[in-house]
């Protein structure tokens, strides 16, 4: 529950917005960096900034969190850099399939392929070309 405090606190703020009718919430950086100093309460920060990042502003993030918000003189803030851009954390990594794996899933194919034959299920697979 300690730790929801933060995150409640920064309710305040949007339920205004929404009252005053506001429908867009993309902010223009100097309104964010006015929300962070005037709101932002969590001590503990992990900055991840990305090599090829064409729009990152992780150091003037960390810059305003450090120097200049409420919580400066309690923070505990790490930067981490990472290959990649801002799109990297919503790509998939597939992971690479163990070869016994892979051989199981194609026998069961083969099993359900062969139980299949003569049934309509299989006169329907081969119409509809799958």
């Amino acid at each position: 529950m300690k730790q929801a405090f933060p995150l409640i606190e920064q309710l305040p703020p949007l339920y205004m917005d929404l009252v005053n009718g506001r429908e867009e919430f993309s902010t223009k950086p100097e309104e964010t960096r006015h929300l962070i100093k005037s709101y932002y309460g969590v001590s503990r920060n992990l900055l991840i900034k990305f090599t090829d990042d064409s729009v990152d502003e992780t150091l003037s993030l960390a810059k305003v969190l450090s120097s200049e918000s409420a919580i400066s003189s309690l923070l505990d803030m790490s930067i981490h850099s990472l290959p990649g851009d801002h799109g990297l954390p919503l790509q998939q990594g597939l992971p690479d399939v163990p070869p016994a794996m892979a051989d199981a899933v194609n026998r069961g194919s083969e099993l359900f392929a062969n139980l299949a034959v003569g049934t309509p299920w299989m006169v329907e697979s081969e119409r509809s070309g799958c």
